[in-house]
Order: structure tokens, then C-alpha cells, then sequence
């Protein structure tokens, strides 16, 4: 199981860094310097940075719920330009945490390679799932949703120390990577398209109902993955000594 294992890792290193080369001649930008918060809950998730865009817009529904809608974008801990660090999913355990600045929200949690898995911290009872991108802007009730709880693999599967990387309630690549591995990842919101990450699908996360159940929920949002990348540093330099995780994102609440 441990050949198994290095072998399936050592593919996914040739992936991304494929993905990673890719990121390198088409970012030119110097990435805003990382400061490093502690965050502390019941886990001790470290490492947290996050820029935020808050551009909230609020509206009411028919009903009379205040919605609101806006754009983030977070910012990881560099990750060494090494096979090891670029090939472990705890390398960087978290990007840290972030709560939707609309009223009753989930606690979610980025983790596991350069932060594209998408994790609600379940405190209150969080459910996560997947809807065509093109239904962003719909209405709960008109949603085409995926639960995770239908579909889940057998991995992420990995004891990271400060938490445990489980295969239920999280969303990450689609399927089987790298192919023929064995490592099932189940639902998920991206691919990889030419060695690069590429959003397919938009991502919910709810709270009542059931985690089969998304039309039982009481609030719901919708997440639009734009870019999941890495950003090498220092620019201009080849090979970069690192690279930093940033994901770009918009939410809205639909219920």
C-alpha cells in the first residue's frame, strides 16, 4: 500500500507540475506578501491568510430573507517548490478559515493541494454539494444539486496532525486522480484540463435537511470557483523557489 501510494503521489506531482509550469509563463504579477495569523478553534488550524474583496450586495426576496452576494479571494502560505511539499495533501494543512459575511453561514475550510478542497468546519450542521455553474444566479429551489453525500470516494484519506483529512463533506477534484491510481475522490467541483485545475461546476453549502436532503435546508449559498492558482515566487525567477495558493471566488446566498 506504501509503493502504492508514493507511486499515485509521484503522478500527481507530474501533473501539477505541468499545471505549475503553465501558471509560471502566464503570471506576471507580484503576489501580495503572506502574514501568518493563528487561528484557533476546536482543531488548531494555522497558517491563515486571507485577502478579502468584500463587495456585498444585499436585496431582499419575495419572502422577505436579505440575500446578499460579493467576491473573495484567499491567499495561502507558500508551498516550497519540492517534490515532497508539492505532492502532499497536508503539506500546508488549511488555508485557513473563512464565514460568508451574510447572517447565519458556514465556517469553511480550504485544504489539502494548494487549498482547492473545500471543507465546511461542521459546527452547525453544514452540507456540501455541486451545481452546474450555470445556475449561480438561480433560486434555491431551482438548483440541480449533487450532494457530496451521494457520492464519495476514498480519498482524501490522511491524518494531517492538527485535523483529519476524511472523504465525506468535502469537494475537491472530480473522480479517480491521477487516473488508474485508485484514489476516488467522488463529487467534486474541478478537472484538470491540459495539467491545470479547471472549476466545472459551482459549489453549495447548506444548513438543515440532511446532507441528501439540500431541499429541506433553511440557508443556502452558492459558490463560483474562478481561478484556483499558483502563484510562483519570486517573480521573474526560473524555477520559482515557491508557490503560492490562491483561490478566486464569488458567493451568494439563494435561500
Amino acid at each position: 500500500m506504501k509503493k502504492q501510494f508514493k507511486m499515485n503521489r509521484y503522478t500527481l506531482i507530474l501533473a501539477m507540475l505541468g499545471w505549475l509550469a503553465f501558471t509560471s509563463c502566464e503570471e506576471e504579477t507580484e503576489p501580495a506578501p503572506v502574514s501568518q495569523e493563528t487561528v484557533s478553534e476546536d482543531i488548531d488550524l494555522t497558517n491563515v491568510d486571507i485577502t478579502l474583496t468584500e463587495d456585498i450586495v444585499y436585496n431582499s426576496n419575495p419572502a422577505g430573507r436579505t440575500l446578499c452576494s460579493g467576491s473573495v479571494t484567499l491567499t495561502g502560505a507558500p508551498v516550497p517548490n519540492d517534490p515532497i511539499a508539492l505532492g502532499d495533501y497536508c503539506f500546508q494543512p488549511r488555508i485557513g478559515l473563512w464565514t460568508i459575511s451574510c447572517g447565519p453561514a458556514p465556517l469553511l475550510s480550504f485544504e489539502g493541494q494548494f487549498n482547492s478542497f473545500i471543507r465546511p468546519i461542521v459546527f452547525g450542521g453544514w452540507f456540501v454539494g455541486t451545481v452546474p455553474t450555470s445556475q449561480f444566479n438561480d433560486h434555491w429551489s431551482a438548483l440541480t444539486i449533487t450532494p457530496k453525500a451521494g457520492n464519495v470516494g476514498n480519498s482524501p484519506n490522511a491524518n494531517c496532525g492538527t485535523f483529519t483529512a476524511t472523504p465525506d463533506n468535502v469537494l475537491g477534484v472530480q473522480g479517480e486522480f491521477p487516473a488508474g491510481s485508485g484514489d476516488q475522490y467522488g463529487e467534486g467541483y474541478y478537472t484538470y484540463v491540459f495539467g491545470a485545475p479547471t472549476p466545472q461546476k459551482a459549489v453549495v453549502v447548506w444548513q438543515g435537511g440532511g446532507a441528501t436532503n439540500p431541499a429541506g435546508a433553511t440557508v443556502g449559498y452558492v459558490l463560483r470557483i474562478n481561478a484556483l492558482n499558483a502563484i510562483p515566487t519570486p517573480p521573474g525567477v526560473f524555477p520559482p523557489q515557491s508557490f503560492t495558493p490562491e483561490v478566486v471566488l464569488d458567493f451568494r446566498r439563494a435561500l
